[in-house]
């Protein structure tokens, strides 16, 4: 079958039309996790992005060669975009990210907001630091940064547990001052690998029987609010903190 040029145009364009509306936007995994983002708008007035500072965007294109589509933002100051569609968000303001492929154009609004993240926390409590941790009790979480080249990437991320409601986990900024093998608890049940950050809280393992050596575990509660006001991690992670970083690194509890 024979398809006059007519419509053949309108066919090319109607395919053109559904690849650049078929862009999506996920976080870059050396990111603080965050939820994958849809923007395959297809009303023009709605093709909005909103991101924090600090935050890197890949916008992905969907039946689209790489090698046909370009990108650029109209203010690089407030965001890049490499040839390769990754965003890289500098500071609070609006710009307009533009993809582009065989003529046509599709164009995003960026509003890059100010709400801190972990690399301005990083920045704002441990500027000549190399390694930077934040607890975040909420989440049971702890974020390990480590500075290369200037800037704080995210190196590890820790499951833990936190204090109990009655007895919690000091909120503030605080740093590394003191470690040691192990602490006798209650019941001389001991917690290995401690690491202390202020007075009588700080990293530990989880609960062991008392031995030489950690083997019976007592308590594995993890994920969970429980402690007596201190950070309780898995074991190997608990030993990775004393060893690697170093007395004075900035502990921030949120």
């Amino acid at each position: 079958m024979k398809l006059n040029k007519g419509l053949l145009k309108l066919m090319v364009l109607f395919t053109l039309c559904i690849c650049l509306n078929g862009v999506s936007a996920y976080a870059v995994p050396d990111e603080v996790p965050v939820k994958t983002v849809n923007v395959a708008l297809k009303n023009s007035e709605k093709r909005t992005l909103k991101f924090m500072k600090g935050q890197k965007l890949q916008m992905l294109r969907f039946g689209m060669k790489m090698k046909r589509t370009t990108f650029t933002s109209s203010k690089p100051a407030v965001a890049t975009v490499s040839s390769t569609g990754l965003i890289r968000t500098k500071k609070v303001g609006t710009t307009t990210i533009t993809v582009s492929s065989r003529g046509y154009t599709c164009k995003y609004k960026l509003k890059v907001t100010a709400k801190n993240t972990i690399y301005d926390m990083a920045n704002k409590y441990s500027r000549n630091m190399k390694y930077f941790i934040m607890v975040d009790r909420a989440k049971t979480t702890v974020y390990i940064l480590k500075k290369n080249y200037g800037e704080y990437r995210l190196l590890k991320t820790f499951r833990c547990c936190v204090g109990k409601p009655s007895t919690p986990t000091p909120a503030g900024s605080y740093s590394i001052r003191g470690k040691g093998d192990y602490f006798v608890t209650d019941g001389n049940n001991r917690c290995w690998y401690f690491s202390q950050f202020v007075g009588a809280f700080m990293f530990h393992s989880q609960v062991y029987s008392p031995a030489d050596t950690p083997s019976v575990l007592v308590d594995g509660s993890m994920g969970v609010a429980c402690t007596h006001g201190c950070v309780r991690l898995y074991i190997k992670n608990a030993k990775w903190i004393k060893d690697t970083i170093p007395f004075g690194t900035r502990v921030l509890i949120v």
